[in-house]
C-alpha cells in the first residue's frame, strides 16, 4: 500500500490524491487543495511506522527504503509548505489546520524547540477555544476522531496535562449534557452524521495513559 502511494508522488516529492477520487481528510472545512500538507503528513506518518516495524522485525533493508522515502518527504513538505516563517495547508498560503500541525509535530519536520513549543501551544489553544464553527484567523478545528492524531502530537512533546484538559473541556461537554455515547463530529448537522462514534471514544485510554504519565513525571 506505501508503494502504491508513492506511485503519485510528482516531481516536487509530494503525494496527490488519485484522479477522479475523493480526497478525505476529515469532517472538518481543511483546504483540499492539493498538495495537501494534512495528506502528506499522513502518509509521512505512515512511513515512520512501516520504517519503525521493519526494524523491530529485523528487516532493516525495508527500514533503510521506508526511513529513506519518508526523509526525503520531510524535505519536500519543508520546502513545500514552510513559507515565510508559517506553515501553510497548501501552496495556496491558506494557513494549516490543526491536524496539519499536529502531524508536523509527530513527523519531526518541525526541529526549533521554540517552533515546537509555538506549535504545541496552538494546538492546545484551538481545542480548548469551545467555538466548535470556523471562522477566519482560527485554526480549523480537528473532528473529535481525529483529535487521536492530536493527542499523539501533544504526547510527542509531553503534553500530557493538556491532553486531559482538552478531554475534559471537550467531551466533558457531552458527559455533562448526558450523552451517553461520543459524537462523529463536534457538530452532527449533516447527513448521515452520527451520534455514536466508536472511534471518537478514544480518550477513555488516553484518560488512563496521560494520568499515569503525569504521576511518574
Amino acid at each position: 500500500m506505501l508503494a502504491r502511494f508513492d506511485a503519485d508522488r510528482g516531481a516536487d516529492g509530494l503525494i496527490r490524491a488519485q484522479a477522479g477520487r475523493r480526497l478525505f481528510l476529515d469532517w472538518s472545512p481543511v483546504d483540499r487543495r492539493e498538495p495537501s500538507l494534512t495528506y502528506n503528513g499522513r502518509y509521512l506518518y505512515a512511513l515512520d511506522i512501516a520504517a519503525g516495524l521493519a526494524l523491530d522485525a529485523d528487516r532493516g533493508d525495508l527500514a533503510q527504503l521506508w526511513s529513506g522515502k519518508a526523509e526525503h518527504l520531510r524535505r519536500a513538505m519543508r520546502a513545500a509548505f514552510h513559507v515565510e516563517g508559517r506553515w501553510t495547508e497548501n501552496c495556496h498560503g491558506t494557513p494549516a489546520s490543526q491536524l496539519g500541525l499536529a502531524l508536523l509535530l509527530l513527523t519531526r519536520c518541525v526541529e526549533a524547540k521554540e517552533d515546537i513549543a509555538t506549535i504545541a501551544d496552538a494546538i492546545v489553544a484551538r481545542s480548548l477555544d469551545l467555538r466548535d464553527a470556523h471562522e477566519d484567523g482560527r485554526l480549523v478545528l480537528a473532528s473529535p476522531f481525529m483529535h487521536h492524531y492530536v493527542f499523539l502530537a501533544l504526547e510527542a512533546v509531553q503534553r500530557h496535562g493538556d491532553i486531559l484538559a482538552i478531554i475534559v473541556s471537550r467531551w466533558g461537554r457531552w458527559a455533562d449534557a448526558g450523552e451517553s455515547t461520543c459524537w462523529e463530529n463536534w457538530n452532527v448537522d449533516f447527513p448521515d452524521g452520527s451520534v455514536c462514534h466508536g472511534f471518537s471514544a478514544h480518550p477513555l485510554g488516553w484518560i488512563a495513559k496521560c494520568i499515569a504519565a503525569e504521576k511518574t513525571g
